[in-house]
């Protein structure tokens, strides 16, 4: 997130691996950054599961305007 915020990262693509671990994270990890750069976040490399999609659709849906397309 550190990264994100920083260096003003409008598109983020990652792994789901990643996003199993932002969704473990308290909310606040994500919501307490300036990432309004961001504006679209997608994942890579393998289909993402319902747990990543249901598990991020709230604190996430709240924080950004986009879904994470898989």
């Amino acid at each position: 997130m550190t990264i994100l915020e920083q260096e003003r990262v409008n598109v983020w693509y990652t792994a789901p691996t990643a996003l199993r671990m932002l969704m473990r994270e308290e909310a606040s990890l994500y919501t307490s950054r300036r990432l309004e750069a961001l504006r679209c976040a997608a994942s890579v490399g393998e289909p993402l599961n319902p747990e990543i999609t249901s598990g991020l659709a709230g604190p996430w849906a709240r924080r950004f305007t986009t879904p994470v397309p898989d």
